[in-house]
């Protein structure tokens, strides 16, 4: 356990600067059947639950093969890498819950080693939680983007509860934050 999470593999404590961090060894199957938990939920249709675990591996391994080689760790167990959930967790209610079940590492097994090349490579994989309507195109926020991962309509995501929202933001404050 790392505060209010239960992992698998082996647990690694790196000096960070002055704080130790806390580096997850885990099996990349054993991490996408935890991945699938946390980035899409159980009631979702199996198919496109195991579309998204393609997506996940792809993304995973592209940043193994990049970002990975020169750091002492692959991808970050939040929204900047994908949101990995380890075994299981406590939520902020208390509540104990599962993050790999016996259905996402069946997912996982039912897809293992199928990944989604461009021109024969493996390639960041982008994808958003909830599109609004329209996925925008990976080329306008990332460089490493390819040509497929371009914007779309959707009407999947309807139904989330981020689909549509809007914030008010006092002007002075976007001026002191420029």
């Amino acid at each position: 356990w790392v505060d209010r999470t239960r992992y698998a593999g082996r647990l690694q404590l790196v000096r960070d600067g002055r704080r130790v961090a806390a580096i997850n060894r885990a099996g990349l199957e054993d991490y996408l059947a935890s991945v699938i938990t946390g980035e899409m939920p159980p009631d979702f249709p199996v198919e496109a639950r195991r579309a998204q675990i393609v997506a996940a591996r792809t993304y995973a391994l592209f940043h193994m093969r990049t970002f990975g080689a020169a750091h002492d760790y692959d991808v970050v167990d939040g929204p900047q890498s994908q949101n990995y959930l380890g075994l299981e967790y406590v939520d902020d209610a208390g509540q104990s819950r599962a993050a790999t079940t016996a259905e996402s590492r069946a997912l996982a097994a039912q897809t293992r080693g199928i990944v989604l090349l461009y021109q024969g490579r493996l390639f960041c994989a982008y994808y958003g939680a909830v599109c609004g309507g329209h996925t925008g195109s990976a080329a306008s926020v990332f460089r490493s983007s390819v040509p497929p991962l371009v914007g779309v309509p959707c009407e999947y995501c309807a139904e989330a509860p981020n689909h549509r929202w809007q914030r008010r933001v006092e002007i002075s404050s976007v001026n002191a934050a420029l």
